[in-house]
């Protein structure tokens, strides 16, 4: 929307562009990827379990049992924690680098790329630093 100008134009009729544009994208986002993160995490167990009983014959109340046992409630809320934020970070980064670009169709495709690598380095550290943060607090 700011190669085609209407960036200022929303701005020229008193409109916030933040508010009309950015926030709403970016809760939508935060709340989509921590969702599918929920998803995929139960996809995974359920299928580890399948798994799990069709090649090497694990009971499936045996697996649960364990992954009880080994899991707590800590451990979900980190997985919490981190899903939003790495929901949040991603939909900050690429928000920011559309708003952005400028020069045309091929500025666009340089943004969304420095915004995949850059998504990618800000996850890796974002892991670590709430690993760290966590252990210590939990």
């Amino acid at each position: 929307m700011n190669i085609g100008g209407q960036l200022e134009g929303l701005r020229g009729v008193g409109v916030d562009p933040f508010a009309l544009l950015v926030a709403p994208r970016v809760i939508a986002s935060t709340i989509a990827i921590a969702a599918l993160g929920l998803v995929v995490n139960l996809v995974a167990v359920f299928s580890a379990a399948f798994f799990g009983q069709l090649i090497i014959a694990v009971d499936p109340g045996s697996f649960f049992r364990s992954l009880e046992q080994m899991l707590g409630w800590r451990d979900a809320l980190a997985g919490s924690a981190k899903m939003v934020a790495f929901g949040l970070t991603i939909s900050l980064i690429s928000t920011r680098a559309g708003l952005v670009a400028r020069g045309g169709a091929r500025a666009v495709g340089r943004v969304a790329a420095v915004a995949v690598v850059a998504s990618s380095a800000l996850l890796t550290a974002l892991d670590y630093g709430i690993t760290v943060a966590l252990e210590r607090v939990l």
